[in-house]
């Protein structure tokens, strides 16, 4: 059976440059809710929800089906720049929604003058409410360090660990344990004697660590308890590759928090689908589409609980910014047509990063046709694969696609852009020209615009993108999101909502 969706608009992503907003004065009134849920997807943007939900109605053969995330009640709009960067990072996004303050790419919880800010998550603990961060990420990484600590650099992560302790977030789940571990812990990054599971525990914390996963899922609060669970020594597995018997899902995390959290009566909570933009940088399709499902069933427990509790209980749903520059239909042309085609996309049964590694050629197009469906090759696709393992063989794994002399990329120092393209393979026309992430190799890179071009996906950049992506909301107060809104907004309107005060020169939304 044919597995193409036709569709009658063309989609693409679009990257908006914008030298000066203006934004009218938000008016709202303060509302009585006890229980927030604050759900971030990093790289979430516009394309890759609407991906993923066509992706589902096809699997299951229903035109009517919607995530949970589009089934909220009010919709906005929300700028992603930050103080330097059109196109920004996620420490200074993740800084904007939960503070209001715009700063500079890098900063996690400062101004641009590295003063700490004043966040919602810091009111919600000032006023004795439950506190909790949740990632498939490294519990330290951007993103929920941004709720919780203040450094000028987000890879201070062994930093970041220690103010979540000063501070006593009441619940941390994700990766990242090696930055809790000692220096002579094998999977530790830190270069001191400090283990944090110790120090948590002797805070008072219930204390998970790998692989005491069922422990976790059967954790039952007796009162105002706190958790720090770590499973993994950097960030959680992709949805698509990650073994229930290790690791829980991001919903499982949710609602194990949520428990927890409820014993205190007032809680707010940062959950973040992290994992979404790793895979998005890595243009892997599938891994995407997977971890936002998974993001978008952990949105579906706080659905659940505003059932039980609609009338103090707000739920907010908020990309940081759009990774990948992802359209839905392929840029190589109108040969193709309107269409997508989610056959080679369910036919994949690993990452790309991190599900299918190059050892040698025989065992990478064994292993493609095995995890991927592609025990067939057109001509192109082949050419196409050929080049990518040769510069693999002959340079490793941290060659660039494109630049096969030019070793690694931005994040792990290689930044020699003098390195010039492979000029035999643009001349030989083999688009060896496509983006690709630097943690990714030549193979893998490979096999992510294979797959992508056989579904008709289209990706302008294995980066950030600086496009406004939607925010949605649901439930006490959610009416106050909304129109076009500056992602510094969201802070101040929660803000506004709980009756909280964030510092003077971000103020709150302006009050009825």
């Amino acid at each position: 059976m044919s597995m193409k969706k036709s569709l009658k608009l063309g989609l693409a992503a679009l990257v908006v440059v914008v030298a000066a907003l203006v934004f009218m004065p938000v008016q709202t009134e303060a509302q009585d809710v006890d229980h927030v849920f604050f759900f971030i997807g990093d790289g979430l943007g516009n394309a890759q929800a609407t991906l993923t939900e066509y992706y589902l109605q096809d699997k299951y053969d229903d035109p009517g089906y919607e995530l949970n995330m589009h089934r909220l009640d009010e919709m906005a709009v929300t700028t992603t720049y930050g103080a330097d960067k059109v196109v920004p990072g996620s420490a200074q996004t993740a800084t904007a929604l939960a503070s209001g303050h715009n700063t500079n790419f890098g900063y996690v919880g400062v101004t641009t003058d590295h003063e700490p800010v004043t966040t919602i998550m810091d009111r919600a603990r000032e006023n004795d409410w439950g506190t909790g961060l949740v990632t498939t990420t490294r519990v330290t990484h951007a993103t929920p360090a941004a709720f919780a600590s203040h450094v000028p650099d987000r890879g201070m992560e062994n930093e970041i660990i220690e103010h979540y302790l000063e501070k006593e977030v009441d619940v941390i789940a994700g990766g990242g344990y090696r930055h809790l571990y000692p220096a002579d812990h094998p999977a530790s990054t830190r270069n001191d004697d400090r283990n944090f599971f110790e120090e948590f525990a002797e805070a008072g914390y219930n204390v998970f660590e790998a692989p005491q996963v069922d422990e976790f899922r059967d954790f039952e609060p007796e009162g105002r308890e706190k958790i720090l669970a770590g499973f993994h020594p950097t960030h959680m597995s992709y949805e698509i590759d990650r073994d229930p018997a290790e690791e829980p899902s991001l919903a499982e995390m949710t609602e194990v928090s949520l428990n927890t959290l409820e014993e205190y009566g007032q809680f707010m909570m940062m959950i973040e689908g992290g994992r979404i933009d790793h895979a998005a940088h890595n243009n892997d399709p599938g891994g995407m589409i997977y971890d936002t499902i998974a993001f978008d069933e952990a949105i579906g427990v706080a659905l659940d609980f505003y059932e039980e509790n609609p009338d103090n209980t707000l739920i907010i749903v908020a990309g940081d910014h759009e990774t990948g520059g992802l359209g839905l239909n392929s840029c190589e042309g109108m040969e193709y047509g309107y269409y997508l085609d989610f056959e080679p996309i369910i036919a994949q049964d690993a990452s790309i990063e991190e599900g299918i590694e190059f050892e040698n050629a025989e065992q990478w197009y064994q292993d493609i046709a095995d995890k991927f469906g592609l025990d067939e090759l057109s001509s192109s696709e082949q050419a196409w694969m050929e080049h990518g393992v040769a510069i693999e063989e002959e340079y490793g794994h941290e060659a660039d696609i494109a630049r096969p002399g030019r070793i690694g990329g931005v994040y792990d120092g290689g930044q020699d852009y003098d390195v010039p393209y492979d000029e035999e393979a643009v001349d030989q026309e083999l688009a060896a020209h496509w983006p690709q992430a630097p943690w990714i190799s030549p193979a893998q890179s490979t096999l992510a615009h294979i797959v992508s071009r056989r579904a008709k996906i289209g990706w302008n950049t294995s980066s950030h993108t600086g496009s406004a992506i939607q925010l949605t909301a649901h439930g006490a107060g959610a009416s106050h999101y909304e129109g076009r809104l500056d992602n510094t907004d969201v802070a101040r309107i929660t803000a506004a909502i709980l009756d909280f005060e964030l510092d003077p020169e971000v103020g709150a939304a302006e009050l009825d």
